[in-house]
């Protein structure tokens, strides 16, 4: 719904290129809008991702989602005994990083973004 809301709002705004990197809320490193694109791929495409991981043949498309994936949910080279967040659908996961468990967090950052765009 996030990525709808958001990819509406990025059509309405027209012959502007809203920017997505380096705005406010980041989540270690990636702004909301990456975080929310990196879950909107893995909620498509994380058994994709699996198949791909087992093969070794993750492309530069899907190690960037991952990359945003990890960051957010603090997954790191300690974390390895654990499956990869990406391998399966990490949304709840990633909701619950953005919004603290709290959907007046979520929805004040979710604002804060959509006005620094």
């Amino acid at each position: 719904m996030l990525n709808n809301l958001l990819q509406r709002y990025k059509g309405d705004l027209g012959g502007i290129s809203p920017k997505w990197a380096g705005i406010a809320p980041q989540f270690n490193g990636n702004s909301f809008g990456e975080v929310k694109d990196a879950a909107a791929a893995n909620f498509r495409h994380h058994d994709e991702w699996l198949r791909a991981r087992a093969s070794g043949k993750v492309t530069e498309q899907q190690r960037k989602s991952i990359r945003v994936i990890e960051g957010a949910l603090g997954y790191n080279a300690l974390s390895q005994a654990l499956m990869p967040p990406w391998t399966r659908n990490a949304c709840a996961d990633i909701v619950s990083v953005i919004s603290e468990g709290d959907f007046r967090i979520l929805e004040r950052r979710f604002f804060e973004f959509v006005k620094a765009m």
